[in-house]
């Protein structure tokens, strides 16, 4: 089951229930919480020669299967956290990302999005900020990319998304740079 959950102001949590037997074969289902800020992508983006965006299509393009899992790996560690009860803060620490990689839902989730790729891409989808979101969604409902399937517009959205993303932060930076 997939989900959302509503933050107030311009954040939207990912929710992700995974079904997964426990180490002591136990059978357990649990809700996982994923989400991207602007400044999360915009590292992301820069901790990559070329920029994430660019990176990503070119595995895809290359197919290279390592690289792929790498990168979700990236980007799995990089929006995991545990949100409080009262919804104000979203704790991304070491210590709950080693817990939760140290559980069999962890393996299951990891699997399952880099052996889908419309999970994968839905994943990349709902772990934006809305405004991010909100574009992406936007280009692939519009069909702007002729004789393009759905994920392939999905990706395209992705890629532009993020670029614009890191665009404007980039364009802020300079700007305060400038002031100074």
């Amino acid at each position: 089951r997939l989900g959302f959950l509503r933050m107030k102001g311009d954040q939207t949590m990912f929710i992700k229930t995974i079904n997964y037997k426990d180490f002591d074969g136990n059978e357990r289902s649990e809700d996982f919480y994923f989400n991207l800020t602007q400044s999360e992508i915009l590292k992301l983006e820069t901790s990559l020669n070329g920029g994430l965006t660019s990176y990503m299509s070119l595995m895809v393009q290359k197919q290279s299967q390592p690289d792929i899992m790498n990168l979700f790996e990236k980007i799995i560690d990089a929006s995991y956290g545990i949100k409080s009860l009262d919804g104000r803060t979203f704790t991304k620490t070491p210590e709950a990302l080693a817990e939760f990689k140290a559980t069999a839902a962890y393996d299951k989730f990891f699997m399952e999005i880099c052996m889908d790729e419309a999970k994968a891409s839905e994943f990349l989808l709902n772990i934006m900020p809305d405004d991010v979101n909100d574009k992406i969604k936007k280009a692939a409902e519009s069909g702007v990319y002729d004789d393009a399937t759905l994920s392939d517009a999905q990706r395209k959205a992705i890629s532009a998304a993020m670029a614009e993303v890191a665009g404007s932060v980039a364009a802020t930076d300079d700007a305060v740079k400038e002031g100074n």
